[in-house]
């Protein structure tokens, strides 16, 4: 006899472990890790994905174990995709079916088994025919004999008719999958490439193991992308590109649709369920050959991964932060050991992780340090704001920095200062005893804000105002009414003692 184990599609929430049911002689040759399988539960029978199935009953009566009620064949899971659910449940301590939730859509989890299809009728040997059966009959067949539902719907075809001759035989309803697999056609790029972005395409492809791809900003290394995800479909495989936004997922599309077509899938978390499930049977079916999307399109079901990229490797948006929790990267590498296909960490400022595997030699390091034809790279200038007080300089702003603007503004030219902070100091201190403005209620600093256009050294009241240079010894030596401490916690306010 053999077993197996199986976990029951239900809302998440409460129980959701495994459950060992017995695998009739009849059904044994259909039940493997991966399918999906009617099996009763309670007092009905829900459906269920088997992760695993053994000779083992996990020391249960057999009289307590009940067999699995039937295989639904429409649908199954890969033993890859399994196994990579069963390293995300062990590595980050969940519920194996909670982890198997990233691998469906929520459409799909719910019991829509059916990959979207679409109806066809062909025509029948017939000879007695109504006047609008004949109209009906010979618009089919000067079509070619075969025509989708579509084409009666442009012709305003009385579907009661129509019923009527699928009922007498005149015509016959097929269903044919929307999405089937096929050779991918795709154009071969145009753009002539440099020489070290050559040199490292040959490097990639010689690597045995993961490749940081350290390129600056302009290198080209989208380029590299391409090429080395066209190598992976010329033998018969999928490709995912990941990137860190939703918003850079519709520009990176685009790109790459012109070069494969509708042979593209995209995933990301704003998709509605129906789009995301008709995106997932695309790549099940051997459709899509590329799945571009965030993090979310690592677990899209590719059948045979050629190649994984994660673009700008370094952004914070690769990691789950509710449950089930995982980190895009581990589950890439998991997916590269497993199918043994190319992975490629890609970032102008990698990870310190990414960077010190590299180091160790658990990745290989590919450099590209120059801009595609040559273009300069900014000139950027680090300055020590501690050297900036020694100068009497009080402002936000660096000397440097206000004689830039200066020059600017001479030109009758525009300056955009981008702060990553939220108000225009952290905290105000006291330079004589160090006191800082704290929240009464919260107990943490209190941030100032100004409604200045521009702030500190160079403000600018207004949009149609000039803008106007402050002298260090002036910059925040008066309070303003434009000014407030602002607690980010409870949302408490105070006017600001700058004096």
């Amino acid at each position: 006899m053999r077993y197996a184990e199986i976990i029951v599609l239900k809302k998440s929430g409460g129980f959701d472990a495994p459950l060992t049911y017995s695998v009739p002689e009849e059904l044994s040759s259909e039940i493997k890790t991966g399918s999906f399988a009617r099996i009763p539960f309670r007092t009905g029978n829900m459906s269920g994905i088997v992760i695993g199935v053994s000779d083992s009953s996990n020391n249960i009566e057999d009289g307590k174990i009940k067999p699995v009620s039937s295989v639904i064949n429409t649908i199954h899971l890969t033993e890859g995709q399994i196994k990579l659910a069963r390293f995300i449940s062990d590595y980050y301590h969940t519920s194996i079916a909670r982890s198997l939730r990233l691998f469906l859509p929520k459409k799909i989890w719910n019991g829509n088994f059916n990959p979207p299809s679409e109806l066809f009728y062909r025509t029948a040997e017939t000879e007695k025919l109504t006047p609008k059966q004949k109209e009906i009959y010979e618009s089919v067949s000067a079509a070619g004999g075969e025509v989708s539902e579509t084409f009666f719907k442009s012709r305003d075809f009385s579907k009661g008719v129509i019923n009527g001759m699928v009922k007498k035989g005149i015509l016959i309803k097929i269903s044919k999958p929307v999405f089937s697999a096929g050779p991918a056609d795709f154009k071969t790029p145009e753009k002539t490439l440099t020489v070290k972005q050559n040199e490292t395409i040959n490097k990639i492809a010689e690597a045995k193991m993961p490749v940081l791809l350290y390129g600056v900003t302009g290198s080209g290394k989208t380029e590299i992308y391409l090429r080395r995800i066209i190598e992976a479909v010329k033998k018969g495989r999928q490709a995912i590109l990941l990137v860190p936004e939703i918003s850079l997922t519709p520009q990176t599309v685009d790109y790459f649709r012109g070069y494969f077509g509708d042979r593209i899938a995209l995933f990301h978390s704003k998709m509605s369920d129906s789009a995301r499930s008709d995106e997932w049977w695309r790549v099940k079916s051997g459709k899509a050959v590329l799945v571009i999307g965030s993090r979310s399109a690592i677990f899209a079901p590719v059948q045979n991964p050629g190649i994984v990229i994660m673009d700008e490797e370094h952004e914070w948006t690769y990691k789950q932060e509710s449950a089930p929790y995982y980190e895009t990267y581990r589950i890439a590498e998991q997916m590269a050991e497993m199918y043994g296909c190319e992975l490629i960490f890609g970032s102008a400022t990698p990870r310190a992780e990414t960077y010190e595997k590299a180091e160790r030699g658990e990745y290989v390091m590919v450099e590209l340090n120059e801009r595609f034809n040559n273009s300069e790279l900014p000139k950027i200038h680090i300055v020590d704001l501690r050297d900036e007080f020694k100068k009497k300089n009080f402002s936000i702003f660096s000397l440097l920095l206000q004689n830039k603007l200066k020059e600017r503004f001479a030109k009758k030219e525009q300056v955009i200062l981008f702060v990553n902070q939220r108000g225009v100091a952290n905290a105000v201190v006291c330079r004589d005893c160090g006191y800082t403005e704290k929240c009464p209620n919260c107990e943490i600093s209190l941030k100032l804000h100004s409604n200045f256009t521009l702030v500190g050294s160079v403000a600018q009241s207004g949009a149609k105002a000039k803008p106007t240079i402050l002298a260090p010894d002036r910059a925040w030596s008066q309070p303003s009414e434009s000014q407030k401490l602002v607690c980010h916690y409870c949302g408490f306010t105070k006017a600001p003692n700058l004096l």
